[in-house]
């Protein structure tokens, strides 16, 4: 079993603004659920705060945000859509 696992996220539209990067790489504990992935993302980004309403994805599906994360899984911080 591996002692790290290695997720890519991957930011879009206005969270791209906020955090000013594309992407970055995280090296997490197993057992890691897409909900803490989150909480060390607004720790490592408090400019997040300001966005709302945002999705996430891991590998290009909407899951619950208790999913544990596997190594190279990539997660994408996507706007709420608007439309009309």
């Amino acid at each position: 079993m591996a002692s790290k696992v290695h997720i890519t996220v991957l930011y879009f539209a206005q969270i791209r603004e906020a955090t000013k990067i594309k992407r970055e790489t995280f090296e997490l504990s197993p057992n890691v659920s897409l909900r803490d992935l989150i909480k060390i993302i607004h720790t490592r980004h408090p400019e997040l705060s300001n966005v709302k309403n945002f999705k996430t994805s891991v590998n290009y599906q909407l899951l619950n945000p208790d999913t544990i994360l596997r190594d190279e899984d990539e997660v994408a911080f996507l706007p709420p859509i608007s439309g009309g």
